[in-house]
């Protein structure tokens, strides 16, 4: 079969042309396609290999251990950046991580090249870091519902923390560095644990600002009343038309966060529910009372799930009573698991509220990172 000139030059220059817009493509493409540092990941890698190998994770911990957050976070805001579309991928952020890494690497691992003796200049600096670590923790751990064991594991910390201080002040300082490294590590110990549960706990918080959106919009449109208990924020707010018309201080249940699971665990439970009854002073030794319709549906089902999983004993009880009672103001979390206001609070909205009032109680209105500062130096 006999191809024409004509129509042999045309594929030709079809062909040729491909190749030039192709070229062109892949020029472009390089020119506006931002590159990851990928030689400064490198060495940022290497150099916090090369600070593990001389221990310098035992011998520094808390330097080692801010160029391992530092690492984790280069790495994260690396994959973010290749998640997005090309065109729109930003490495600067790695870049940073990455300088800041390798500065905190070389200087875990000279001093960890240093002499022992040297311990006595240079630990000043870690006990003073690890003292502002532990002040600003004590707002973490002071606020929420510990358990039994975490308590006593950060204590012990502290009293060991205290214990290499006295050393050093003495002169003592291999011991006081030996010290300062088993409190460094029972204080980080704490704060992961901690810092564990409140992410997961705070997984939670779309669905919670949608539950409050929702409830507040249908006071909008229904022209009517709702209650919205915000935990964390120790706050009852009472809305009206949409708006805002009260917000009152409140206490809760010792076990505070999360949801309540059964009776007796002294924790405030979280959902939708509504106002069943109001109790009048003579009808409740809390002042006033506003009995919601706790267990709901929800709350069943959950409950009836864990006793089937076993994370329940079969005996146990889902409980009720849940109220929004008076005789608060005491400055800690007491009930077994109601709603606490000050009793002229709770005369205010005894008044405005109603039997069906919608009463929603969420973990928190605000994100984790804007009620406490996790990643500050030391942790």
């Amino acid at each position: 079969m006999n191809i024409k000139p004509g129509k042999n030059r045309l594929v030709i220059w079809i062909v040729l042309l491909t190749i030039l817009l192709l070229a062109v493509g892949t020029g472009l493409m390089s020119l506006f396609n931002p590159r990851p540092p990928v030689n400064q990941i490198t060495t940022a890698r290497k150099a916090l290999t090369d600070a593990r190998e001389l221990k310098a994770n035992q011998h520094f911990p808390i330097i080692y251990h801010e160029a391992e957050m530092l690492y984790d976070s280069m790495m994260l805001e690396w994959k973010n950046q290749n998640d997005r579309f090309f065109l729109c991928c930003d490495f600067s952020k790695v870049s940073s991580y990455s300088e800041l890494l390798i500065e905190k690497a070389k200087l875990a691992k000279d001093f960890s090249k240093a002499n022992i003796s040297s311990i006595k200049t240079l630990l000043p600096g870690e006990l003073d870091s690890l003292q502002y670590s532990i002040n600003k923790f004590d707002t973490i751990v002071r606020s929420l519902p510990l358990s039994k064991d975490l308590t006593k594991k950060y204590i012990k910390g502290k009293l060991i923390f205290l214990e290499s201080k006295s050393a050093y002040e003495n002169g003592d300082f291999k011991s006081s560095y030996d010290k300062f490294v088993i409190a460094y590590q029972l204080c980080t110990d704490v704060f992961k644990d901690i810092r564990q549960f409140l992410n997961i706990y705070f997984a939670n918080y779309d669905h919670w600002v949608n539950l409050a959106d929702e409830t507040v919009n249908w006071t909008r449109k229904r022209k009517s009343s709702a209650v919205v208990v915000d935990k964390f924020a120790k706050s009852c707010m009472l809305y009206q038309n949409g708006r805002l018309k009260y917000t009152f201080e409140i206490e809760l249940g010792p076990n505070w966060i999360g949801e309540k699971r059964y009776k007796g665990d002294n924790a405030t439970p979280e959902g939708k529910y509504f106002i069943v009854q109001k109790l009048a002073k003579k009808k409740t030794k809390y002042h006033k009372a506003l009995l919601l319709n706790y267990p709901n549906e929800e709350d069943k089902i959950r409950f009836n799930e864990e006793i089937k999983n076993g994370t329940l004993p079969e005996s146990s009880d889902i409980g009720g009573m849940i109220e929004i009672h008076g005789e608060g103001g005491k400055g800690f979390h007491w009930t077994n698991g109601c709603i606490a206001l000050k009793n002229e609070d709770m005369d205010r909205l005894f008044i405005v509220v109603s039997t069906g009032t919608p009463v929603v109680v969420v973990g928190s209105l605000r994100k984790l990172s804007e009620i406490f500062d996790l990643h500050y130096h030391g942790f």
